[in-house]
């Protein structure tokens, strides 16, 4: 994963414990792994900031990803139209 020292004198600067660093580490690797899955970032290639940042100035995504991982069941996708709904 990391250079142990490396690790550690970034733990130690950020005040953070190394088990914590690598548990925010493991959650990235899923969150990164679910969004290649969902064709969201380029499944291609290393994890590049660049790709994976694409849509980080669109606001409205942004709040709706948030929304929607906050208030699961709060719409569903009609693939057919193309289109939110909710009942």
């Amino acid at each position: 994963m990391f250079k142990a020292d490396t690790t550690h004198k970034f733990c130690s600067d950020q005040f953070v414990s190394s088990n914590t660093f690598e548990m925010v580490y493991g959650i990235r690797s899923q969150l990164l792994g679910h969004l290649r899955a969902a064709r969201f970032v380029n499944s291609k290639g290393s994890a590049d900031l660049h790709a994976v940042n694409t849509n980080s100035d669109n606001s409205a995504l942004v709040r709706g990803i948030i929304v929607s991982t906050l208030y699961p069941n709060l719409c569903a996708v009609n693939r057919a139209k193309k289109c939110l709904y909710n009942e």
